[in-house]
């Protein structure tokens, strides 16, 4: 199964959060405006040079001589005429032996989505000054985060940054692209790993978008909007002896349908104003209606089979971020109980696949490297364990030793 994609484009706006957010970018593409011509038009004179005037603009206003004018509109330069054939794929040689697409050496067909543990996952330890400095540059913006762990060491950023900077280029043909590295936080411990892609065009930034990740033996990296919705990813359900989902599901849409859920929804929509309350409530039950359940084959130690069930919900349905995590947390602190068994363990990861930086499993289950041509980095490194104890600081060297190697949750 799945983790869900709905949208909503209609939800209500949320209490604001206390964290600083940022305006979502609402411009929309220009129409054409269609000019009505009178019935005395002249016709268009022919350019003096065919294929590099656009059509003739009709001005009706006439001239002292009775006779209307015509006036021609400024056209384009031959540069910008040629990289907007080359945006549309015009320029690319016909088909035969000799002919190649560069974008054949990126996996193909549709890729999987990366799923975080919070809103604000993409931007983690990087500076806020210079997050503060990316939302006023020009154009269109996207984020990338490059796969695998090559990004942790300040070090290596100039090279991903020019590895980046070439793929988007032969990606979209861009000729203004620009690629910056992050910045660390003072605050934080680790370098971030996020860079950010601008000086697109709408179409550019739609064609990175179109797959999100793009794979090749050269760089393998994830692209998302400057402004990110809200995780699908909720939490991860243990401890529970089953290998059948539908019971589990079962639970959980009986314990979010229940009096205390609705009670609790029914606090936040009266956080709105009245005349939205209705419609923020018809959001939240989309939410919850919206919930489904994966599961990851992990083990215990000693190869011990320990299934754990991740839960989602759309949620791009919310549109606030403050909302969305009051949402979780208290889902999360509900308790989950299948029949003879004890409560299952609620648990968000903090630590992130090494590999993709999804949060909803263990870089040995990531899923991309199953995927069909997929010519990135892979997980065979590491093992699917995890430890539902946790170390403590009474654990052997031994087994301190053997959790490292787990890169578990």
């Amino acid at each position: 199964m799945r983790p869900p994609s709905a949208s909503n484009n209609n939800s209500p706006q949320f209490p604001p959060s206390p964290s600083p957010n940022t305006q979502r970018n609402q411009q929309s593409l220009l129409t054409a405006k269609t000019t009505q011509l009178g019935s005395g038009t002249a016709e268009p004179q022919t350019p003096s040079r065919p294929g590099t005037t656009l059509p003739q603009q009709i001005n009706t206003d006439e001239s002292p001589s009775g006779q209307p004018q015509t006036t021609q509109k400024i056209q384009r330069s031959l540069k910008d005429r040629v990289a907007a054939a080359e945006e549309r794929g015009e320029t690319k040689p016909a088909s035969g032996p000799d002919s190649w697409d560069p974008l054949e050496k990126y996996t193909q067909g549709e890729m999987l989505k990366v799923h975080h543990s919070h809103p604000m996952a993409l931007l983690s330890d990087i500076d806020i000054n210079l997050i503060g400095e990316w939302e006023e540059l020009p154009d269109e913006k996207l984020l990338a985060q490059p796969f695998g762990d090559y990004a942790a060491e300040r070090k290596n950023h100039g090279t991903l940054r020019a590895l980046l900077f070439g793929a988007v280029i032969e990606i979209t043909k861009a000729h203004k692209v620009t690629v910056c590295a992050p910045q660390q936080s003072p605050t934080s411990n680790k370098p971030p790993k996020t860079f950010l892609i601008y000086n697109l065009s709408e179409a550019q930034k739609q064609i990175l978008l179109q797959r999100k990740v793009w794979s090749s033996t050269n760089i393998s990296f994830h692209v998302a909007p400057l402004e990110p919705t809200c995780p699908d990813y909720l939490f991860t359900i243990k401890g529970l002896t089953t290998l059948t989902m539908e019971q589990l599901e079962k639970t959980i849409e009986e314990v979010w349908h229940d009096e205390a859920t609705f009670t609790f929804l029914k606090t936040i929509c009266e956080q709105v104003p009245v005349e939205t309350q209705k419609q923020a409530e018809q959001t939240l039950l989309a939410f919850i209606d919206s919930m489904q359940v994966t599961q990851l084959d992990t083990k215990n130690k000693g190869d011990i089979p320990a299934p754990s069930f991740c839960v989602y919900a759309s949620g791009n349905i919310i549109n606030e971020e403050s909302t969305w995590c009051r949402l979780r947390n208290y889902l999360a602190s509900r308790e989950y109980k299948i029949k003879f068994q004890d409560p299952g363990i609620i648990y968000i990861p903090h630590r992130p696949c090494s590999l993709c930086h999804g949060a909803d499993h263990p870089r040995g289950l990531c899923p991309f490297p199953q995927k069909k041509g997929w010519n990135g980095p892979t997980g065979k490194i590491d093992s699917p364990l995890i430890d539902l104890e946790r170390r403590s600081d009474t654990t052997s060297f031994r087994d301190r030793n053997r959790a490292k190697a787990a890169r578990i949750f």
